[in-house]
């Protein structure tokens, strides 16, 4: 079991340095210029998708929370004039 394990352990490591070897080298042209082969492009558009929808759920829960908070300024400064007013 060990062997299997350190078997895939090294497995892993010399592809993921050959994957770096690949693109550090210049072998593959990342140029915007070339049309990417179709597992490459799906690969780059699921990803950023999923990076979309993350950061659009992030955006949604920071406005909401700006909302909340000037609506709670709002409230306090309706009810409370005399604090709420600025010190210079």
């Amino acid at each position: 079991m060990k062997t299997i394990l350190a078997t895939l352990g090294i497995s892993v490591l010399l592809g993921a340095l050959a994957v770096l070897a690949v693109i550090y080298s210049g072998i593959y042209n990342v140029a915007a210029t070339v049309e990417d082969v179709p597992p490459l492009r799906w690969v780059f558009i699921t990803a950023r998708e999923a990076s979309i929808k993350r950061m659009r759920e992030t955006f949604r829960r920071r406005r909401r929370a700006a909302r909340n908070r000037w609506n709670a300024d709002f409230a306090f400064t309706g009810k409370c004039a005399s604090c709420a007013i600025p010190r210079s």
